[in-house]
């Protein structure tokens, strides 16, 4: 896309590439949880629903408007979609169009080979989460607690803990059976929000 006029980042912003899949849903909480604890505003394509070029060019928008996005490359423990390579690629295109506007960071459940599998962004080292929650929570620490904050893994697993155990209930309140669409998400991020304010994490 040519250059333009483009809407002010919002430095809080961070887009989450991951897949819809029920077995991701624990380490999508916990990397929630963290950006939200860290004051961070958790954005992901759920929240469009438009569909065909409309979709293209919100999610473009929507990633534009964001000053970090975190993408899952793993495609063996939880199924790929073609999507995901998509907006990675949209992301990078941001990021080279608009320098220093974006950052990308890539996530991994197992270091695995990626040179391979992605070779064209080989500079980028993935950060291994291991598919667990608390490899999440570590992965969001190591690229974006820089801001002096004082918040650690361990102040945070917690509240990442309390709010899967919550999950169920969201659910049946809003008659879904998965976490990946915008009301029930809204209400996750809500609930992170007052965990961390009662945890004195966040104002």
């Amino acid at each position: 896309m040519s250059r333009g006029r483009v809407d002010p980042v919002d430095s809080t912003a961070v887009f989450l590439n991951v897949p819809y899949s029920p077995a991701y849903e624990p380490v999508f909480i916990a990397l929630t949880t963290s950006l939200v604890t860290l004051g961070r505003n958790p954005r992901v394509a759920a929240e469009i629903s438009d569909q065909g070029q409309g979709r293209i060019k919100k999610l473009h928008a929507l990633l534009l408007s964001c000053r970090n996005s975190f993408h899952e490359i793993s495609g063996e423990r939880w199924p790929k979609k073609f999507n995901m390579p998509f907006e990675l690629g949209l992301a990078w295109s941001i990021r080279e169009t608009y320098p220093r506007r974006h950052d990308i960071h890539i996530l991994a459940d197992q270091r695995g080979n990626f040179d391979r599998e992605l070779s064209d962004l080989k500079m980028l080292d993935p950060e291994v989460h291991h598919g667990t929650p608390a490899g999440a929570i570590s992965a969001i620490l190591n690229h974006l607690s820089d801001d002096n904050r004082d918040v650690t893994h361990n102040q945070i697993m917690p509240l990442a803990e309390e709010l899967t155990d919550l999950l169920p209930t969201l659910k049946q309140r809003h008659g879904i059976d998965t976490l990946f669409k915008p009301r029930i998400y809204r209400d996750l991020v809500a609930h992170a929000t007052v965990l961390a304010q009662d945890a004195g994490l966040i104002t």
